[in-house]
């Protein structure tokens, strides 16, 4: 028997010596309140480890340390005290802050009510302790955070496959019933006209398809970054070749090519990817009046604009514009990954992006990407190889 009491005897010690240490670095406040009295005692724990109740303080104290939607959550517990057994055990989270401390952060209170008889009747003693559990609290928001997000994210990737199999659906379907409409059709007109949209539909079909093929590819991590060296106006040039025909009737195509050369070191076809994006989507939301694209040289870069008069984009959806398997507009077909596939090559070339727009006055897509090379020739003097750096301004 004497043995086990050593035993225990040793345990005890070891355990208050491991909490001497833990104690110490743990915002800790021991607490105790009277319900005859109506007031608290309180200690904070030194840094021995050790709290002694040494501080007083009345129920307005404690309000005067909370936000004012914990007090009444504060008032409550206390004002039901009463009621409640001998030897309730409760436990309290609350943000506000204890004596001694600026800030407010989250805090658990634990303790046990008891109740006590003397010659004045029955009483009720709350004895609690309090602990700092902000950084517990902050990992919890995070998580939960993460969660709704995950959940949202779910919610869109079942609309997103919903979407895109009616958006698969719709050109197979054209080019299969048209296909078979022109083996029937004896009429050559007719012929050219399903041909036509046969043809269309194959673009449709080929721009879905490649935009998941970029999206997977992005986010597999297979993707890399050639730069070459070449002629940006002659590029803008080439750009409004490619898509001045794609425009609808009564829209000009504006080319702002401030530069008669410029060479940049960039990767030609993740910018075109990016500038594809963005002229389609320019077009296929401009009924009327313009679109306008163009560049500069800023700070050892290129800024680039899509500017157009089209339909503009809702206040609301302008935070969430770029984001995965979001549409603009849901009447206009599309897989919505457009400006995803652009947001996601920029975020890898260390390029900055933003968006302007006005609902039913336009929109205004921009970019900036580093160049490490840019050469800019006013008065188109060239050799073989390179722009002549006279009147040049030239980084590297």
């Amino acid at each position: 028997a004497i043995y086990k009491k050593e035993e225990k005897e040793k345990k005890l010690e070891h355990n208050i010596k491991l909490l001497s240490i833990a104690i110490p670095t743990l915002k800790i406040m021991s607490w105790s309140y009277n319900d005859r009295t109506q007031k608290f005692r309180f200690g904070i724990a030194n840094d021995n480890g050790l709290i002694e109740l040494n501080q007083e303080g009345d129920l307005e104290f404690v309000k005067s340390h909370l936000p004012s939607e914990q007090v009444e959550r504060l008032i409550s517990f206390f004002s039901n005290i009463k009621d409640i057994d001998n030897h309730y055990e409760f436990h309290i989270e609350f943000y506000g802050k204890i004596p001694g401390e600026e800030n407010n952060s989250w805090w658990e209170s634990s303790g046990i009510i008891n109740i006590f008889n003397d010659n004045e009747g029955e009483y009720r003693v709350v004895n609690g302790i309090i602990v700092n559990i902000d950084k517990y609290k902050q990992i919890e928001f995070r998580l939960n955070k993460a969660l709704e997000k995950s959940i949202q994210s779910d919610k869109l990737k079942s609309s997103f496959i919903s979407n895109i199999t009616h958006e698969i659906r719709t050109p197979l379907n054209a080019i299969i019933g048209f296909s078979n409409l022109i083996i029937k059709s004896d009429n050559d007109e007719e012929k050219q006209e399903y041909i036509k949209i046969i043809q269309d539909n194959n673009d449709n079909l080929l721009n879905i398809v490649n935009d998941i093929i970029d999206l997977s590819e992005i986010e597999s991590g297979f993707f890399e970054v050639k730069r070459i060296k070449f002629d940006l106006k002659q590029y803008y040039d080439e750009t409004e070749s490619l898509f001045k025909h794609k425009l609808k009737e009564g829209v000009e195509l504006i080319i702002d090519k401030p530069y008669k050369s410029c060479i940049v070191l960039l990767d030609k076809v993740r910018l075109t990817q990016i500038f594809k994006i963005f002229l389609d989507n320019s077009i296929k939301f401009t009924n009327k009046g313009y679109i306008k694209i163009g560049y500069s040289v800023v700070d050892n870069g290129i800024r680039f604009y899509f500017e157009d008069t089209g339909i503009g984009i809702k206040e609301e959806n302008l935070t969430k514009i770029f984001d995965h398997f979001e549409k603009s507009d849901s009447i206009e077909h599309g897989t919505g990954l457009g400006l995803t596939i652009a947001k996601s090559i920029m975020d890898i070339i260390g390029a900055k992006y933003g968006v302007e727009s006005q609902e039913g006055k336009g929109s205004k897509f921009w970019g900036w990407i580093p160049s490490k090379l840019t050469i800019i020739d006013d008065k188109n003097e060239n050799d073989d190889e390179y722009i002549t750096l006279k009147n040049t301004k030239h980084w590297i």
